[in-house]
């Protein structure tokens, strides 16, 4: 797994975890997902559906974020080269 999928993990319930990993990582069927949680199949379903909703909500952020520590770097990279950090925008000059 990759970190970034290990840190929403920790934003979903327990039960959400149980139900999202045992039903699509171990192809446990509902019905004994609900034995192990104490709920009902529907229960399970849903917990599994609702964590699906927020892995896959949340997917595309380390990609932006990517993009954006590249950017940030080529441009700390090019400014340490010229040897003006005052031209990036994110760092403090001296006013």
């Amino acid at each position: 797994m990759s970190t970034a999928l290990l840190v929403v993990m920790e934003t979903l319930t327990p039960a959400e975890r149980v139900a999202l990993v045992l039903h699509d990582v171990f192809d446990v069927p509902f019905g004994r997902i609900a034995e192990v949680l104490g709920g009902t199949p529907a229960a399970s379903r849903k917990l599994a559906s609702r964590a699906r909703v927020r892995v896959a909500a949340v997917q595309e952020r380390p990609r932006l974020f990517r993009a954006e520590t590249e950017r940030v770097l080529k441009a700390f990279k090019a400014a340490a080269d010229a040897g003006d950090m005052a031209e990036l925008p994110f760092f403090p000059r001296d006013e």
